[in-house]
């Protein structure tokens, strides 16, 4: 039997990838804003990047 691929992240706090945390955290320092919720630029731009790694992921797992 393989090994089973973990994707429940999101309900833990389980060891992510470096540039994962790295990312989070410039995110935690220089921006903090809700993604979408904002007409301004910067919370556009923000919801545009999370729409991009959506995708991206999706792709990744053909879905």
């Amino acid at each position: 039997m393989k090994k089973p691929i973990y994707l429940d992240h999101a309900a833990t706090s389980a060891p992510k990838p470096e540039r994962v945390a790295r990312r989070v955290h410039d995110y935690l320092l220089n921006e903090g804003l809700s993604a979408g919720r904002g007409g301004y630029e910067r919370a556009m731009q923000i919801g545009r990047e999370i729409e991009n790694g959506r995708a991206r992921l999706a792709k990744l797992l053909n879905a």
